[in-house]
């Protein structure tokens, strides 16, 4: 008996261990593939981003501040929030009712926030292409709230009138002192 589990025990050892090696072997050939996939579509992205900045630019230069709200100052960065929230609410078909600064959040690093509040009113489609428009476009902006709720006076419209009120940031570039 101890020399038929002698044999059994060889005999899983040989047969067992390099299928399980071979197993194991596939499953590290199988997690490189999902990595070189997910670096290409980081490369995309990344490419997506310069493309839009330079077509910003005009020209086959990145403008890598292109990312940031200008403005050499505060005050200047928050009028030019202001004026891309109110461009592109007009843009999407909207009726701004009116603007108002936000909450900052903390500087980190060489960038520091520019936020503001927006309300206007504008139907479902004109959101969705000004969502797009704010989060997909140059400077990149970060929408931080929204809040949408169907106007008291619509009545039973198919495609009413919506009641929207909007946070959105951006950063500001600071030069280093």
């Amino acid at each position: 008996m101890n020399t038929t589990l002698n044999r059994l025990v060889g005999l899983l050892v040989f047969l067992a261990l390099p299928a399980l090696l071979l197993g194991l072997a596939t499953l590290n050939v199988v997690d490189g593939m999902s990595f070189r996939e997910q670096a290409a579509q980081q490369a995309a992205i990344l490419e997506r981003l310069n493309n839009g900045a330079r077509s910003e630019a005009g020209s086959d230069t990145v403008d890598r501040n292109s990312i940031y709200v200008r403005g050499e100052t505060p005050s200047l960065a928050e009028a030019v929030l202001r004026q891309l929230v109110v461009d592109a609410v007009a843009a999407a078909g909207g009726t701004l009712i009116e603007t108002r600064n936000a909450a900052l959040p903390q500087v980190d690093g060489s960038a520091a926030w520019v936020a503001l509040s927006a309300s206007f009113e504008i139907r479902n489609e004109g959101l969705g292409k000004l969502m797009r428009s704010l989060e997909s476009d140059l400077p990149l902006l970060v929408v931080d709230g929204l809040s949408v709720s169907r106007n008291a006076q619509a009545g039973e419209e198919d495609d009413p009138l919506l009641q929207t009120e909007l946070t959105v940031r951006g950063a500001r570039r600071i030069e280093a002192r």
